[in-house]
């Protein structure tokens, strides 16, 4: 299962994410839910998401604001999908610049936040397949270049 967090300081909005969408149908879990920025960068922390969904606008701190300050204070950051109620095309663009994987514009509706997750979990599927790999090919150099395989010579 993929780790999911939902934050946007709208409560409705949350509850609908919650329940309008088949989380577990794509191999998500929803891991924690956050109604401003500051405590989204909190959690992010503590739970390690593997994909947030942030609203754009927030008191504290926005979305675009937590998106940078993840992406600068960790190794491997969630993937971000934006959510929001505002088509101007600045918030689109910065969002591109932070490598942002989605913008959805509210009201969110149902076939494409489904069409996302499927996008979503094939990339999160790949990405650990090649991980996977790395560190297979990692321990094989490790186990091959050790003191012990220069005495088999």
């Amino acid at each position: 299962m993929w780790r999911v967090m939902l934050v946007d300081d709208e409560p409705l909005v949350l509850e609908g994410m919650r329940v309008m969408v088949d989380w577990n149908r794509y191999s998500f879990d929803i891991c924690g839910e956050a109604t401003d920025g500051s405590e989204a960068l909190e959690l992010i922390g503590e739970l390690r998401p593997d994909v947030v969904f942030t609203d754009i606008r927030m008191p504290l701190l926005t979305g675009i604001d937590l998106i940078q300050r993840t992406n600068e204070s960790m190794k491997q950051p969630p993937t971000f999908v934006i959510l929001s109620g505002y088509d101007d095309f600045s918030y689109a663009q910065t969002a591109m610049r932070e490598n942002v994987s989605d913008y959805l514009l509210k009201p969110i509706d149902e076939q494409e936040i489904e069409t996302v997750l499927k996008r979503l979990q094939q990339e999160l599927g790949q990405k650990q397949r090649t991980n996977e790999e790395m560190e297979q090919k990692r321990q094989l150099l490790v186990s091959t270049s050790g003191p012990d395989s220069y005495a088999a010579r």
